[in-house]
């Protein structure tokens, strides 16, 4: 009889994401709060500056543009441990077509970050496009904070967190 195979195991320790981590994160995203509207923007940029250095972000290609410019710059200062850019003073993200949404402004508070210009944060969700943590950012999350994207997937608001 043949040997049965085995289910492989995740290699990768599953941490439990408590949700009080999250809303503080999301209150820690100091940006006025709004009620979203539809803009109509298919696509949203936004801007980070990280160690006195701008990144520029688009939701274009996947995820939401506030995380795309920050693992672009994760990438370009080669941050390879999220304490690191926690530590990094003076951080902002300036999203001014639509308000920064819950999830975006969960990650923002637990890494730091200030709001500049005209942003904004809402307490829901986008709707229209997954959320993901791109690349880099994604494996520094899971190291230090765990699935919050598995974690988030069903929650369309903070409140449901």
């Amino acid at each position: 009889m043949a040997d049965l195979e085995r289910p492989r195991r995740n290699l990768v320790k599953k941490i439990q994401v408590a949700s009080n981590t999250l809303h503080t994160g999301y209150r820690d995203f100091t940006a006025p709060e709004v009620i979203k509207k539809k803009s109509g923007l298919n696509n949203t940029n936004a801007s980070v500056t990280v160690g006195g250095h701008t990144y520029n972000g688009s939701s274009e290609d996947i995820g939401h543009a506030e995380m795309d410019a920050i693992n672009q710059a994760i990438a370009a200062q080669g941050i390879t441990d999220l304490d690191t850019l926690i530590g990094i003073a003076g951080k902002t993200v300036t999203c001014v077509g639509k308000p920064v949404c819950y999830r975006c402004s969960i990650m923002l508070g637990l890494l730091g970050f200030a709001p500049a210009g005209q942003t904004t944060k809402t307490a829901s969700g986008m709707g229209q496009t997954q959320w993901v943590l791109p690349g880099s950012l994604n494996e520094l999350v899971l190291k230090k904070y765990g699935d919050i994207v598995g974690f988030l997937a069903y929650a369309s608001n903070i409140d449901e967190v």
